[in-house]
């Protein structure tokens, strides 16, 4: 190896690490979860359907910046990225704190909303390419990946847990940790090693950006296009939109009917500790899981999220013991949880079954939008149902309508999910002879004009 070589090995090496650290500490909002709804409704006095609202609206802003943060990427190189990623990541948590109306809260969701996506893109895109071009890359990457979110999983888990503890102590403790977490973020992103990769997009030229830009959106809408041709993407998208955006509503939902059950910080902290650590054990359990119901997997799956959340809700309405009606609730949320890490973990199984790697980069872009856009719509279909009931109503009323969604999902999907890519028509799958089609229909438009 050659000086520069071995100069670049170990720029690539340090890289990885701080990398590791930077994802341990950035996946996911540290000390958040277990405690925000209860500081916007204690301290700052907001509505749950302000709440309810901001998280819908970050859907839709996570949608909006999809593209701009690619864009941001392909002209500023990965380095520049993350620390811009970061520095609005911490900006949002501020604006959450001195949430004093619902402007500064939508305010601060929007930031989330344009931080994450180019955090997530530009940290990934990173660490693939400070991995040394060998044979097994993917595999180092997929380990490294994994490495790094159980270590997520563990901090996530111990921060929950204490996050009630901390608010009874000072509501402000746990939010300023969590904006805490992403300057610490921030500081690891300065110390990364630009690569290769990096100063080859900043010496492009405005013409070659402005051509890279255009070849983006023409395979954005080729790869939609191609989804709504095969029946069996429509059907594994429509269960996507229904599933993920009621994940995304019951972030918001359920720390507020344990409070409202009344609940202690504390506990509330425990539970959802709890429920990480539930989350933790489906994923690494996920694959066996498929194994032993095959096709079936994602429909027991769906009709037992959707029942859990059904079942929590209507529970308050029956006349049993206090304590019973909170140990139910929690179980529940247990068994919600797996359902939601097994889905995490086999919903890109079952998109990259069939897809070859000319199609699958752009089934997950689409993938991202259709999660931001239904998470928009449901959650506005939330913010009026919590607006206008109680939170055990509420409950009732969104778990009745995400189980009848996800079931007409899943009739519909009746095997055309979960096989593999040679169970398939050739059609239906063939995304080469699909965009061979779709170039001769454009030359024939193009010559009959």
């Amino acid at each position: 190896m050659t000086k520069k070589e071995i100069i670049y090995a170990k720029k690539q090496r340090d890289n990885i690490s701080l990398l590791k650290i930077h994802k341990m500490l950035a996946s996911d909002l540290l000390f958040f979860y277990t405690t925000y709804i209860l500081f916007l409704l204690n301290v700052r006095n907001l509505q749950m359907s302000n709440i309810v609202l901001a998280g819908a609206l970050y859907g839709i802003f996570k949608v909006i910046c999809q593209v701009p943060s690619v864009m941001i990427i392909e002209k500023l190189g990965y380095k520049a990225s993350i620390i811009i990623g970061d520095s609005l990541l911490v900006i949002s948590i501020i604006l959450i704190i001195f949430s004093t109306n619902p402007i500064i809260l939508y305010l601060a969701y929007l930031f989330m909303g344009m931080g994450y996506p180019i955090k997530d893109n530009a940290e990934e895109s990173m660490l693939l390419y400070s991995i040394p071009n060998t044979d097994k890359k993917s595999e180092v990457f997929a380990k490294t990946l994994g490495k790094s979110l159980s270590r997520f999983f563990i901090v996530a888990t111990i921060s929950a847990a204490v996050s009630g503890f901390l608010f009874k102590l000072n509501p402000y403790i746990p939010l300023i940790l969590c904006a805490s977490a992403f300057v610490l973020s921030l500081r690891i992103a300065f110390m990364l090693h630009p690569l290769d990769q990096d100063d080859k997009k900043k010496v492009e030229t405005e013409d070659e950006f402005i051509k890279k830009k255009n070849k983006y959106f023409k395979e954005l809408g080729l790869g939609f296009k191609y989804i709504f041709s095969s029946k069996r993407l429509i059907a594994l998208f429509g269960f996507v939109a229904i599933f993920y955006s009621s994940i995304q509503v019951m972030n918001n939902y359920e720390i507020e009917y344990l409070n409202f059950l009344k609940v202690s910080p504390e506990l509330i902290g425990i539970v959802y500790g709890a429920t990480q650590l539930m989350s933790s054990f489906g994923s690494h359990y996920a694959e066996r899981v498929h194994r032993k119901f095959k096709n079936r997997t994602l429909t027991i799956i769906g009709v037992l999220f959707g029942l859990t959340i059904f079942v929590a809700g209507l529970l308050y309405k029956f006349n049993i013991n206090y304590y019973l009606i909170v140990l139910f609730v929690v179980f529940l949320y247990m068994i919600r949880y797996l359902c939601m890490s097994f889905y995490y973990v086999l919903i890109k199984k079952y998109m990259s079954n069939f897809a070859g790697k000319k199609i699958l980069s752009k089934i997950y872009s689409a993938y991202a939008i259709v999660c931001g856009t239904s998470s928009f719509l449901m959650g506005l279909v939330a913010t009026v149902i919590v607006k206008n009931n109680d939170m055990a109503i509420a409950f009732t009323l969104f778990g009745a309508i995400s189980l009848i969604g996800i079931m007409i999902m899943l009739t519909f999907m009746r095997s055309r999910i979960g096989l593999k890519a040679d169970d398939y028509n050739k059609l239906d799958i063939n995304f080469t002879e699909f965009k061979l089609k779709n170039e001769l229909k454009s030359k024939e438009a193009v010559y009959d004009e």
